[in-house]
């Protein structure tokens, strides 16, 4: 929450009101979380971490 955009309540839609215009309001704010973002993804799910979660995961429900 904050970093790569805002963590609303789904109840809430004022509170989603409030980030969606937070974000309109400040395209440096947007910018910023958009590119922590893609880093955040390029990290967690890169090509090589996917595959060795695979890897993980097959061990895992071969060896028990």
């Amino acid at each position: 929450d904050g970093k790569t955009g805002f963590l609303v309540k789904s109840s809430d839609p004022d509170e989603l009101r409030m980030k969606i215009e937070t974000m309109l309001n400040d395209p440096q704010l947007c910018n910023k979380s958009g590119s922590a973002g893609k880093e955040r993804v390029k990290t967690i799910f890169s090509i090589s971490n996917m595959v060795n979660e695979y890897i993980r995961l097959y061990k895992k429900c071969t060896d028990g």
